[in-house]
């Protein structure tokens, strides 16, 4: 897995906000689902098709 040095904080509801050159590069658009996986204390997150 490789680290891009981000570090974004949770807010009250508990979100997160990902970075537009990161939703640019997946290919991950307003209204778009995600899958969420938790993986020997890891969050994955994958867009769902």
């Amino acid at each position: 897995m490789r680290t891009i040095g981000i570090i974004r904080e949770v807010d009250s509801l508990g979100r997160i906000g990902l970075p537009k050159e990161l939703r640019t590069k997946m290919a991950i658009n307003n209204n778009d689902l995600m899958e969420i996986y938790v993986d020997d204390g890891a969050i994955i997150l994958m867009k769902y098709e």
